[in-house]
């Protein structure tokens, strides 16, 4: 779960231009989880090498929906 609100966290950085601690702090908007759903589909070792792809899955009015995939040499782990 570490990895995934790092994920989100340089998705707002990155992707937005703006950050975590921004969005909380200074413009005091939370982003808070309402429901967060894993499936580990394979294991994955010390020292893999992980890459994580987040789309935006769902838009509405006052929330947002993400869609996070983690996979190692294109094997999808997560």
């Amino acid at each position: 779960y570490e990895m995934l609100n790092e994920v989100v966290e340089r998705w707002l950085e990155e992707g937005l231009g703006t950050s975590f601690r921004e969005i909380h702090i200074d413009q005091k908007i939370g982003l808070p989880a309402r429901r967060i759903a894993v499936e580990f589909l394979k294991a994955s070792k010390l020292g893999d090498k992980l890459t994580f792809d987040l789309r935006i899955a769902k838009i509405g009015r006052s929330s947002l929906g993400l869609a996070v995939v983690c996979s190692c040499n294109g094997e999808t782990r997560l």
